[in-house]
């Protein structure tokens, strides 16, 4: 198996203030009119929530032309008819144990949620499940990192300390010196605004703020970036904060003192409101890139890294995975 030294390699993202990087709300408008833009409006999300819309329209092309079932919703018949193999049993085993409510449909009704043809852990299962049982060296080379694999896991919760249900890491790549990848996976979630992200941050804070499970871990920079938020002084619309750094502190906690990554993964779109994903991105990476190693890096990126390395003998998997996701 390929050995080489850990190396990440990673696109270039300008790095910014912490004064640039936190913006606050009472100055947003000042900041738009310096600049002739007018502040957004709700309005301003509708191109992107039909980019979101044409991509489960290509999803839903594609499973009309396999003769699958869709319904109004877009959910297949079963979350097996989703997915371009059968799970591993080691998958499907963290899924069924998951907080996700993925495999099985509520007694309320809803529909299990890996149904959905736009579903992002199914985006997940297809893409890298695959690996599980195979030599994923390729992988690695493909995501841009170096260093042997020792294990591969989908699903996968992480303690942080702060009680309640665990996040829950969409894949965890082990290195056999120690060193962890953690993927976080988004497929068009992306694409629609946030809104009540503080909220997420309250029960990792002390009721006055003054410490958090971030600072305990020796993050402090992603402490001031979610005490920001807390405060409103920092404000992002469209990427998930809380939750990566949530993934954040539970790899932290999980590392144990071993080297370790968060890599953001994501389907890339277009429009106004993927330039805004992408200014969010380097925010992000700019307020706590100096004290943790954090990639971006999108599926189409990926998918082409894929295709230039592999041999014949995954035709199959790529195949699938282009006419679906990459035609």
């Amino acid at each position: 198996m390929l050995q080489v030294a850990t190396v990440f390699q990673q696109r270039d993202i300008p790095h910014v203030g912490l004064n640039a990087r936190l913006t606050k709300k009472s100055t947003r408008t000042t900041s738009y009119l310096r600049r002739g833009e007018r502040p957004q409006t709700p309005e301003d999300g509708m191109n992107e929530e039909t980019e979101r819309d044409r991509i489960r329209r290509s999803q839903r092309a594609w499973a009309t032309q396999r003769g699958l079932a869709v319904d109004a919703l877009g959910y297949v018949a079963s979350y097996s008819a989703n997915l371009q193999a059968e799970m591993s049993t080691a998958t499907h085993e963290a899924f069924t144990n998951g907080a996700g409510a993925e495999l099985l449909d509520s007694v309320t009704g809803s529909q299990a949620k890996m149904r959905a043809l736009h579903s992002s852990s199914a985006l997940v299962v297809n893409g890298f499940d695959y690996w599980t049982s195979r030599d994923a060296s390729l992988l690695l080379r493909a995501l841009g990192i170096g260093g042997t694999l020792q294990s591969l896991q989908l699903e996968v919760p992480l303690r942080t300390g702060a009680g309640g249900i665990p996040p829950h890491l969409d894949v965890l790549l082990r290195l056999t010196d120690g060193t962890l990848i953690g993927v976080e996976s988004k497929f068009t979630e992306w694409m629609a605004k946030k809104s009540k992200q503080a909220a997420k941050l309250s029960p990792y804070f002390r009721e006055d703020h003054s410490t958090s499970f971030w600072l305990r871990a020796g993050l402090t920079e992603s402490h001031q970036l979610a005490k920001s938020m807390l405060n409103e002084d920092a404000v992002f619309e469209v990427l998930d904060v809380p939750q990566l750094l949530k993934h954040m502190l539970g790899l932290c906690t999980a590392a144990d003192g071993k080297p370790w990554t968060l890599l953001y993964l994501f389907y890339a779109g277009s429009g106004d409101m993927a330039v805004a994903h992408e200014r969010e991105i380097a925010r992000f990476h700019a307020a706590v890139g100096d004290e943790v190693r954090f990639m971006s890096m999108t599926y189409q990126a990926l998918f082409a890294a894929l295709s230039e390395i592999v041999d014949a003998q995954h035709d199959t998997y790529l195949s699938y995975l282009r006419e679906r996701y990459f035609a």
